[in-house]
C-alpha cells in the first residue's frame, strides 16, 4: 500500500477571530493546493480514498487536491485525523482500509510527523503548510505479539514541501 500524508494548505488568518476548527485557507493557500493537486495528478498519484480530519481547512485541501485528481466521490471525513492524530490512530485506519492500494491522509502537524517516523524508523521530517509525503508499506517479517500493521514498515518515497 502506498500511503500519501498530506498537511493542509495556508490558512494563516492575521484577524481570524472565528474557532479554529473553522479556519478556512486563504485565497494563496487554495491556489497553491490547487497547483499541488494538479502536480499529483501529473505524478500518476491515484488515491482509493482519500480521508480528512474534519476541520475546515483540512476539508477544503482534501476537496481541491481531491478534484485535481478527478478523485471527488473517494473523498471521506475522518474524526481521527483530527489535531492529535498519531501512530496508534494510523495503525487503526491501516486496519480498516487494508483493502486500499492507495490512501491519502490530510491532517495537521506535528501529527503528520508523528505518525510517519515512526512507520519509516525514525528521523525528522520537515512537514510545512501543504506539504506531502509518499510512504511505502512493506512487510517486514513476522514478530510475535504484534498485528499485522505493527509489523508493516514503511520506506519514504519522497517528500515534497516548501523551503519557507
Amino acid at each position: 500500500m502506498k500511503l500519501y500524508f498530506l498537511r493542509h494548505g495556508l490558512a494563516d488568518h492575521p484577524v481570524w477571530t472565528g474557532p479554529d476548527s473553522e479556519r478556512p485557507l486563504t485565497k494563496e493557500g487554495k491556489r497553491i493546493m490547487k497547483l499541488e493537486g494538479r502536480g499529483l495528478a501529473r505524478l500518476g498519484v491515484k488515491p482509493d480514498l482519500i480521508l480528512h480530519s474534519p476541520l475546515v481547512r483540512c476539508r477544503e485541501t482534501a476537496e481541491m487536491v481531491a478534484k485535481e485528481l478527478k478523485a471527488g466521490d473517494r473523498l471521506r471525513e475522518e474524526h481521527r485525523l483530527s489535531p492529535g492524530f498519531n501512530f496508534a490512530l494510523l495503525t487503526e485506519l491501516l486496519l480498516e482500509h487494508a483493502q486500499a492500494g492507495e490512501l491519502m491522509l490530510v491532517g495537521h502537524a506535528p501529527d503528520c510527523n508523528q505518525a510517519i517516523e515512526p512507520l519509516i524508523g525514525g528521523g525528522r521530517l520537515k512537514f510545512g503548510k501543504g506539504s506531502i509525503a509518499c510512504v511505502k508499506l512493506d512487510e517486514r517479517g513476522p514478530r510475535p505479539g504484534l498485528s499485522a500493521v505493527a509489523q508493516a514498515g514503511g520506506t519514504l518515497l519522497w517528500l515534497l514541501t516548501d523551503d519557507a
